[in-house]
Order: structure tokens, then sequence, then C-alpha cells
């Protein structure tokens, strides 16, 4: 299982790849996306050590795109 860390990493990583979005729902999802990380690390900050072995919430998933 990986540490809070990485998954406040991987927030900041989306947060990143939003500044280069102009669609206000990708914007929106990513940001979903975003919370959805720090959630999972706060899940893993407040999880007692002997806990941790514990399946993890699922990982957000990337938007799929729209058919257009």
């Amino acid at each position: 299982m990986h540490s809070a860390q990485h998954y406040r990493q991987r927030a900041a990583q989306v947060r990143r790849l939003r500044e280069s979005v102009l669609d206000p729902a990708l914007l929106k999802q990513l940001e979903t996306v975003a919370n959805e990380y720090d959630q999972i690390a706060d899940h893993i900050d407040k999880s007692p050590a002997t806990s941790r072995s514990a399946d993890p919430p699922a990982l957000p998933r990337a938007p799929s795109p729209n058919p257009r």
C-alpha cells in the first residue's frame, strides 16, 4: 500500500494538470479526483498502523472522454 504522502503528491499533480485545462466540466472532474486523493491520504493518516494492511478506499479514475 502506498503512503499518505504518495496520494498527496498525486493530488498535487492533478491540481497542476488543471492549470492547462480550459474545459469547465473537466476542471471540476480533476478537482474531484484531487480531492479524492486527499481523502485517501487522510484515511491512511487516521488509520492505526495495525490496520494499514486493510484494503484502502478505491482509487479515483481518470475522467473518460465524452464521445462526440
